[in-house]
């Protein structure tokens, strides 16, 4: 198993909750701290194709019906993945930076009836991750590939 810094859930409808735990990094000498969140991503379009295979039973992607059809292979495709992941050829490490000031000033707010902590200065750090456009959903974002402050290792 690989350590990231983030803990998922999976809620009632089939929404996913993220929560991510950020590190202070300095990109270059010269540069001010940043805060970076770390996971891992497969490393390329086969790691992605061994990855969907694996959990093909639950697997719920664009590609559903093709990776549907590969559930009997599942078992042996999810060894395979763990002796990848073990030697260090499955996942390359992807996150987000941001200015360390984002994510030292929070404030509350109420969320569907839940209590959160987010960024004191909210909009603006959608702005720094997601563009000016932020509030406008992007159908085929992908956060590892469009973001605009993702570091890709």
């Amino acid at each position: 198993m690989v350590k990231d810094d983030i803990i998922s859930f999976d809620k009632a409808g089939g929404r996913i909750v993220d929560i991510n735990f950020y590190n202070k990094i300095r990109l270059d000498p010269d540069q001010k701290e940043m805060a970076y969140v770390n996971w891992f991503v497969p490393r390329n379009i086969f790691m992605k194709i061994v990855d969907a295979i694996s959990i093909a039973n639950k697997y719920e992607g664009k590609f559903k019906p093709i990776i549907k059809c590969f559930r009997f292979i599942q078992k042996p495709i999810f060894i395979f993945k763990k002796l990848l992941i073990n030697i260090n050829l499955f996942y390359k490490k992807a996150g987000y930076t941001e200015p360390i000031e984002f994510v030292e000033k929070l404030k509350k707010i109420n969320f569907h009836g839940l209590e959160i902590k987010v960024p004191l200065r909210s909009k603006e750090y959608l702005e720094y991750l997601y563009g000016s456009n932020w509030k406008t959903p992007k159908k085929n974002y992908h956060w590892y590939k469009d973001g605009s402050s993702t570091i890709i290792r």
